[in-house]
Parts: C-alpha cells; sequence; structure tokens
C-alpha cells in the first residue's frame, strides 16, 4: 500500500512539474519558480553601512587606502584578517557610545609602521565594489588621527 501511494506522488509530481515548466515557457521570464526564479534571490549585493580605518599615512608614505582585505594583513599586526572587522565595529561603537578616544590604543598598536595618520570613517558601500576599486557611496569621517 505504501509503495502504491509513493509511486502514485511521484507520478504526480513529475506529472505537476511538467505542466509548470510548459506553462512557463509561454511567460516571458521564463522563470521556473520553484526551482529558478529571480524572486528567490535578494538583490545581490546589497548596500551595506559600517566603519572601517581610512589610513592617510604610515611612516613617510602618503597613502589614501580603506584598510580591506588584504591591506589588514600588509600593514597590521594581526593574525586573523577576518577578526579585524568586528574589533574595528567594536572599538567605533564603544567611541560613539563614550565618546572617548582612549578607544584608538588599542587601533594604534596594531599597525606594523609607526607614525601612522587614520581616519575611522562610517561608510555606506557595496561590498564589491569597495574590494575591487575601494569605491564608496558616502562617507562620514568620525575620527581623525594626525
Amino acid at each position: 500500500m505504501a509503495l502504491k501511494t509513493f509511486k502514485t506522488l511521484i507520478l504526480s509530481f513529475i506529472i505537476i512539474i511538467g505542466l509548470g515548466n510548459f506553462y512557463s515557457d509561454f511567460k516571458p521570464r521564463h522563470d521556473f519558480y520553484p526551482f529558478y526564479a529571480w524572486d528567490l534571490f535578494s538583490r545581490v549585493p546589497n548596500d551595506e553601512t559600517a566603519y572601517f580605518l581610512r589610513v592617510k599615512k604610515i611612516g613617510n608614505e602618503d597613502k589614501n587606502i580603506i584598510l580591506t582585505g588584504g591591506e589588514v594583513q600588509r600593514y597590521l599586526n594581526i593574525d586573523f584578517p577576518q577578526d579585524y572587522h568586528g574589533k574595528i565595529q567594536n572599538i567605533a561603537n564603544r567611541f560613539l557610545a563614550t565618546g572617548s578616544v582612549n578607544e584608538f590604543k588599542s587601533v594604534e598598536a596594531m599597525f606594523k609602521t609607526q607614525p601612522v595618520q587614520y581616519e575611522l570613517v562610517e561608510l555606506k558601500y557595496n561590498p564589491l565594489d569597495l574590494i575591487r576599486y575601494q569605491k564608496v557611496i558616502s562617507e562620514k569621517v568620525l575620527y581623525t588621527k594626525l
């Protein structure tokens, strides 16, 4: 009995899929909803807002880079680059809550080369554009260390 019911369900599923596929050929989108439809995906990538460090000068070299991805290991004494983003978010949140610049002593200790000039910036960005081109939608400087 159970085998017959299972066979009937499988056959019904195949018929429904076939009819759905046949019907979708007449729609201009050609999406086959349960298995492929753009409605299933969010708009990628979404704009995000987060805090980052922008390095203005390291030692005697003028820079103007936002520390993301590969730049983190190049300029900072940090074992795990993925930890950098969380640390900066925490430091920025504490700075905004207290207004204390003491939060930035730990930031300065992270740099391999001293002296360093940097800014804490709040960026609204598209993740792919930020990584590829250092392009941001908007930015707001929250703290500058000269």
